[in-house]
């Protein structure tokens, strides 16, 4: 299925990392994961991360219980970064 798919939307996990393997356009988003410590290389990717001010914190449950990472990343972010991502494929 990834390898059909004309551009994916991604959380930093595995399937960004398919996507990356077998040259599909991607948007990774980012929530408390540094996005300086995890690369793809991937000239196709296109990654998004609203850093607030306790992020990113590397956490898998939000301490201060905000999830503030993840919902400050707009629908417009992604859509504007799923046509990026399609105009490098």
């Amino acid at each position: 299925m990834v390898r059909r798919a004309r551009v994916l939307v991604a959380i930093d996990s595995g399937l960004r990392h398919y996507a990356a393997a077998l040259g599909r356009p991607v948007v990774a988003l980012f929530g408390p994961t540094d996005i300086r410590w995890t690369e793809t290389w991937h000239a196709k990717e296109v990654r998004l991360q609203a850093v607030p001010p306790c992020g990113p914190c590397q956490k898998p449950v939000c301490p201060v219980g905000t999830t503030e990472c993840m919902w400050k990343i707009a629908p417009e972010e992604v859509l504007d970064a799923l046509d990026e991502a399609l105009a490098r494929d």
